[in-house]
C-alpha cells in the first residue's frame, strides 16, 4: 500500500511512468497500473482486490490458540508436541498444524532427541586420544 501511494505521489508531482519506476526501482507498466486504478477509484483503487480460491476456513483465533500452546504448554503424555497430538489437542488436521507451525517457524520436536551412549563408547574413545580415567 505504501508503495502504491508512493507511485501516485510521484505521478502528481508530473513525473512519467518511467521516471517514478526508476526511482522505485519497480517496473513501469507497474506505475502504469496503479496509476490509473487511481485514476479510475481514487483511494479504493489502490486497496487490494479479493484474491482467487476459496476462503479461509481457519480463523486467526485457531490459528493463534496453536501457536501459544505449541509455545507455552507441553502435552500430559509426551515432552514436546508432535503433529498428531496437536491437531487431537486442537481439532485440527495435522496437515494444518503442520502449516501453521512452518509459517511461524515452530519446530516443536527440534532439537532432536539425543540416543544414549553405548557402554564403554566414551571410555574406549578417551583411551585411543592417550586420557586415562584411573
Amino acid at each position: 500500500m505504501a508503495q502504491r501511494c508512493r507511485i501516485v505521489l510521484g505521478c502528481a508531482e508530473g513525473k512519467s511512468n518511467q521516471d517514478v519506476a526508476a526511482e522505485w526501482g519497480i517496473w513501469p507498466q507497474t506505475v502504469g497500473k496503479w496509476r490509473n486504478r487511481f485514476v479510475a477509484r481514487r483511494f479504493q483503487g489502490l486497496v487490494d482486490q479479493p484474491r482467487p480460491g476459496a476462503p479461509r476456513t481457519i480463523g486467526d483465533e485457531q490459528v493463534e490458540q496453536v501457536v501459544v500452546a505449541t509455545l507455552e504448554r507441553t502435552p500430559t503424555d509426551a515432552t514436546h508436541w508432535s503433529r498428531a497430538s496437536m491437531a487431537a489437542e486442537s481439532g485440527l488436521s495435522r496437515s494444518t498444524v503442520g502449516r501453521i507451525w512452518k509459517a511461524f517457524g515452530l519446530k516443536p520436536t527440534w532439537p532432536p532427541r539425543r540416543r544414549q551412549p553405548r557402554p564403554g563408547t566414551s571410555s574406549a574413545l578417551l583411551g585411543r586420544c592417550g586420557v586415562s580415567l584411573v
